[in-house]
């Protein structure tokens, strides 16, 4: 049997190939996490969430970090341009020419309370703290019945570094310790370790979906299919009879889930990590809400003042936005259009500059 023959110099411009195409991805990350607000993590990986943290957590520069949900995201607008996070960086620049502010939009998708605690201990760094915090607070996830919605988010901790009994939690499950390869190797190979990311980035989508869709087209399986925009277009042009069936109505929070507790965690968290926090109340479609009756209004008041107390406890600012978005501006009951996140952008900034949480 003979041996397979290696020729050195393809071999060594081989890796000399993956070394500089590791370095662009690394380059082509950090250029993206410093365009500031318009990014946003598009794709829920775990090790472009943690690089994108880590990168926030060492900028030395001052700092506004933007964590929530899918409204903080912007489910609802295709562009990052369009988000909350990156018209209150474009207006903020407006105001303040003369300041060089970053800004970032940690906004997750499905980020529940519990989530945004970890989000933030991962951002912790005494030696840099945020400038200024900001949260949409959504009371929904105050009767979720799980405690953890996004895994990934535990995952941005080794798993000894966190007191996971005493949060009433799982520790996350480590890589395949009997998998050397991924765990020495293919975890640290950026093409690897961010291909959803680069996926998107290139394509739009998840390399299996891609491939997917082109296969179909070229089949003409997919030839006449319309995209679905019902995420972006306004609510009144949609059905809701059966979305809004059943007994539930918005207002009331339990103070005996872990979502309370949890709460609190975060805005203990905060003013360690934070010099200044600004938690605003989600805006809500009220239009929609009171043509199916679905808020109770006097349950509604109770939990804001509650909120706000425990907010004003440990020293951050509450917003109450929930009305201050007029309904044309909605997607659906909570999640807004692109002139909906541009108006939400103004008051924040308006209110940054009253409450000199920038600039003292």
């Amino acid at each position: 049997m003979k041996w397979i023959r290696i020729n050195h110099r393809v071999l060594i411009l081989l890796v000399t190939f993956l070394v500089g195409l590791d370095w662009i991805i690394g380059f082509s990350l950090q250029r993206q996490y410093a365009a500031g607000a318009t990014y946003r993590l598009a794709v829920e990986e775990r090790n472009t969430l943690i690089s994108y943290t880590d990168f926030i957590r060492e900028d030395q520069g001052r700092k506004v970090v933007f964590i929530g949900d899918s409204v903080m995201y912007g489910s609802s607008v295709r562009k990052g341009e369009e988000t909350i996070p990156a018209y209150v960086s474009s207006l903020a620049r407006e105001k303040w020419p003369d300041e060089e502010i970053h800004f970032y939009n940690v906004g997750i998708r499905g980020l529940g309370i519990a989530d945004a605690y970890f989000l933030l201990k991962s951002l912790h760094n005494p030696q840099q703290p945020i400038d200024l915090l900001v949260y949409n607070l959504n009371t929904g996830w105050f009767n979720e019945p799980k405690i953890i919605n996004r895994e990934m988010v535990l995952e941005l901790f080794p798993p000894n570094e966190v007191a996971w009994s005493s949060l009433q939690v799982e520790p996350p499950v480590p890589l395949d310790e009997n998998s050397w390869i991924r765990k020495h190797l293919l975890s640290h190979w950026k093409l690897y370790a961010h291909r959803s990311s680069l996926s998107h980035w290139i394509f739009g989508q998840e390399t299996s979906e891609w491939v997917q869709d082109q296969a179909d087209y070229a089949y003409g399986i997919g030839a006449d299919a319309e995209e679905d925009d019902s995420l972006y277009t306004p609510w009144f042009e949609k059905v809701w009879d059966e979305k809004m069936q059943g007994d539930w109505k918005l207002g009331s929070v339990s103070h005996e889930t872990m979502a309370w507790r949890y709460f609190e965690y975060f805005l203990q968290l905060a003013d360690q990590t934070s010099q200044e926090t600004l938690i605003f109340f989600t805006p809500r479609n009220v239009e929609l809400l009171d043509h199916y009756r679905k808020v109770d209004y006097q349950a509604m008041d109770d939990t804001k003042q509650e909120l706000e107390h425990k907010v004003t406890q440990y020293g951050h600012h509450f917003l109450d936005y929930e009305t201050r978005v007029d309904s044309s501006q909605f997607s659906d009951t909570v999640h807004l259009l692109s002139e909906g996140h541009e108006e939400i952008a103004e008051h924040l900034v308006e209110d940054m500059e009253r409450l000199h949480v920038l600039f003292p």
